[in-house]
């Protein structure tokens, strides 16, 4: 029956089912193409539930069938064919987690199998009887790295386990994670097993190719060649999803540090690319248009990471290689059912979606070289295939994608607030998309996957948002995202960045508090000043009213309430977010001195700060100080220093500097000015002030001489660190020593500070100075300066 592949109609498809059937009682397979195409038809949700029932009746029969003389190897096809779509319908709902064990439960034996060398004294036709086609196992191979690029979007949200081989445990202990390993050997198998397929001579589906040969008791037949007529090369269409494939691996890896090893892998990305759009272009379009295998493609994004200038992602403490935006995502289309036949006149719509996918990782190669109005002509090419090929509301879903990459590119440009619109949009289409299809899977009339993309659409409006500085908007994504989608909770990082996002917002409302408690009023009596009124501060800890944040417990994460207060626990929601991402980086086996391991305890040792635990801030401090080792110079094949080996270097030196200026202010909290003194001095040459400024602001003199922003920052990072001295020798009683930092503090401020209005540190320890020298005048005069 053809009538579904030849039209792309579920509906006339059902009906042919159901005529077919007639007054007799349907079997098991007609059942299950009757399943799909319902679903299809009516465009509701497929569960996978149900999938698995009329999978193990299908089997049921198939095992019958075989005691009485059936072929074992359509059985084997039939049920190689049902996994498939179970697990293609656990990824289209998110479940990617569970789609990856179901078809790694079935690829691992031919792995093992194919790896091994041995056939365990079995003969060739014993062995051949046990696999399946080879074009199964590729297409189920390819749903394994689609998982895996779902639940880690670069290679450093991962973790590698030691162990080699087959043998190696791929699942975590906790069983909702899986080992890196996977992706690389199920990588490697299919790299070489997809140059074994052929390609038929005259287009014949997967699933009649597979029955058909099958279904012949000859055994003699190598499963490379089990589509019947073949020419020479490989498959073109597994080719195809092969160099797709291939190039979103390559992605994959853009986080790795070494800057010779990232372009490496950028350069095999593009070139890939090229070698999938050829493949297209020359053997996919003219010639072969079958629908067996490969389906729509999306481009969604996570992470463009640039180590060396920070350009799409910013880290809590200053890391550079976190999470950020989700990289282009290819989805297969429904496999086909037991049973139907495909036909290859009408697949225009397919044809369209390999495109699409194409142009997508185009742009994204684009946006990655600074291409980027290159980028936004892929990106409005890839959307006007969808305009005229899809039902409205699949239109949202494609929607959703345009706008997410729309909005990736333009955050690359430095349009935030265009950026931030684009990503509104997004969510609004994705927000549409779920809503017109429930909490099931989803899929088009055609058996091509539309999955809910509104998670990393969240992720890419957050990490926008957080560059914007638009925390509470970037709390609500981080905070959905995570009380939703079982793999962030997982990623330390992603909840490093909930905790940045509590940090702004908290640094946000304690200024606003600060303005509020400097209100003061003249208080006159008959018309002469009798004294000043001052603002009650504690009634406005948080916006007016009295809290005891101690006492207070947390609400449910991106609940209502927690949305709407988050203003007055963020120190709290912060707190726990940091405690989940240490504990996740310890269970990950993190090294020591991993950047963003190293921004958590920084990040952590802050919140402390402010939360008064100063024990707490002084330990995290001192372990950042403990691991914080700056690498040798780096250079390039050319002997010139490497970019992104010294901008890792800056940053190293400055987490040392926060954590010496967080331990100082431990140090004095906790009644030891000797210590605090220690911390700053570092080893007590005379210009450990300077260096410790240089570390902090991230700038040497040579950089603050030649530019003028560079000289601000400098300036400010002095400032920091005098006004830290001068406390902690006003604590140790050299009042005189005290008053010079204090000076030389307001000194450097004024260099860079255009007005002498609002809060200034610097005046404030001048100020304490002058108090307690008694100069009660000049301290009042430096007081009306202010205002």
């Amino acid at each position: 029956m053809e009538v579904y592949e030849s039209s792309g109609d579920a509906e006339a498809a059902l009906r042919a089912i159901v005529g077919e059937g007639g007054s007799g009682e349907q079997s098991p397979r007609d059942e299950y193409n009757a399943l799909l195409l319902l679903a299809l038809a009516t465009k509701s949700s497929l569960h996978d539930e149900s999938l698995e029932d009329i999978r193990t009746v299908v089997a049921k029969t198939a095992s019958r069938n075989l005691s009485g003389g059936g072929s074992r190897g359509r059985a084997l096809a039939d049920d190689w064919i049902l996994a498939f779509n179970r697990g293609l319908v656990l990824l289209s709902k998110g479940e990617a987690e569970e789609s990856i064990a179901l078809a790694w439960s079935y690829l691992e034996p031919v792995v093992a199998s194919t790896t091994s060398g041995g056939n365990g004294g079995l003969s060739q036709q014993q062995q051949q009887q046990k696999q399946p086609p080879l074009e199964l196992a590729c297409r189920m191979g390819f749903l394994v790295l689609e998982g895996m690029l779902a639940l880690y979007p670069t290679r450093i949200h991962g973790h590698a386990s030691t162990g080699t081989g087959t043998s190696r445990s791929f699942r975590s202990g906790d069983g909702c994670s899986f080992d890196l390993g996977l992706l690389d050997t199920v990588l490697a198998w299919v790299e070489e097993h997809v140059e074994l397929t052929r390609a038929p001579a005259h287009p014949v589906p997967a699933a009649h190719a597979s029955e058909s040969s099958s279904s012949n008791n000859n055994s003699n037949n190598n499963n490379a060649h089990h589509h019947g007529s073949t020419t020479g090369g490989p498959d073109p269409q597994l080719k195809f999803l092969l160099s797709l494939y291939q190039s979103r691996v390559n992605f994959f890896e853009r986080t790795t540090e070494d800057a010779a090893t990232r372009d490496k892998h950028m350069r095999s990305a593009r070139k890939e690319l090229k070698q999938a759009m050829e493949t297209f272009q020359h053997k996919l379009r003219p010639e072969r248009s079958d629908t067996a295998s490969v389906g729509t493609f999306s481009s969604y994004s996570e992470e463009v990471a640039n180590a060396n200038t920070n350009a799409n992602a910013g880290a809590s403490g200053g890391t550079a290689t976190t999470d950020g935006k989700q990289s282009p995502v290819a989805l297969h289309s429904m496999a086909p059912s037991p049973g139907l036949a495909k036909n290859h006149s009408s697949l225009s719509r397919i044809l369209q979606s390999q495109n699409q996918a194409a142009l997508n990782l185009k742009a994204n190669a684009e946006q990655l070289k600074g291409n980027l109005k290159k980028a936004l002509i892929l990106c409005g090419e890839a959307q006007s295939f969808n305009n005229n090929n899809s039902s409205n509301n699949n239109n949202y879903y494609y929607e959703a994608i345009h706008q997410n990459n729309l909005g990736i590119v333009y955050e690359s440009s430095g349009k935030s607030h265009l950026a931030l619109h684009a990503f509104s949009k997004a969510v609004r289409s994705a927000t549409e998309r779920r809503a017109g299809c429930g909490s099931g899977s989803r899929f088009e009339q055609d058996g091509t996957a539309t999955p809910d993309v509104t998670l990393h659409v969240l992720n890419n409006a957050a990490i926008c948002a957080l560059k914007s500085g638009n925390y509470p908007a970037a709390y609500e994504c981080y905070a959905i995202g995570l009380a939703t989608a079982r793999s962030w909770k997982k990623r330390p990082r992603t909840w490093l960045r909930l905790s940045e996002a509590c940090i702004g917002i908290n640094a946000r409302a304690r200024a606003e508090r600060t303005k509020a408690s400097g209100r003061c009023s003249r208080v006159e009596v008959d018309g002469r000043a009798s004294g000043i009124l001052l603002t009650d501060t504690w009634k406005t800890a948080s916006d007016g009213q009295a809290t005891n944040a101690d006492q207070q417990e947390l609400p449910a994460l991106a609940s209502p309430d927690d949305l709407k207060d988050i203003r007055n626990h963020a120190v709290k929601r912060a707190l726990m977010a940091l405690k989940t991402a240490l504990k996740l980086f310890a269970e990950n086996g993190t090294k020591p001195d991993d950047l963003a391991l190293q921004s958590a305890r920084l990040s952590f040792a802050y919140m402390s700060l402010e939360d008064n635990d100063f024990k707490t801030a002084l330990k995290y401090s001192m372990l950042v100080l403990t691991h914080s080792k700056p690498d040798e110079p780096g250079t390039k094949g050319d002997g010139e220093e490497d970019p992104s080996e010294s901008a890792r270097r800056i940053l190293i030196k400055r987490q040392a500097a926060t954590a010496r200026m967080y331990a100082s202010e431990a140090n004095a909290s906790l009644g030891d000015p000797m210590a605090s003194m220690k911390v700053l001095v570092g080893d007590g040459k005379d210009d450990a002030f300077d260096r410790l400024s240089s570390d902090l602001g991230g700038v040497t003199l040579g950089m603050a001489s030649a530019n003028h922003n560079a000289k601000a920052r400098l300036a400010k990072a002095q400032t920091m660190v005098r006004c830290s001295a001068s406390a902690a020798t006003a604590a140790l009683g050299n009042l005189t020593a005290s008053k010079q930092l204090a000076m030389s503090a307001q000194a450097m401020e004024n260099s860079y500070s255009s007005s002498r209005e609002g809060t200034s540190q610097a005046r404030k320890a001048l100020i304490y100075c002058m108090l307690r020298e008694g100069n009660h005048g000049a301290a009042l005069n430096l007081l009306r300066s202010a205002h």
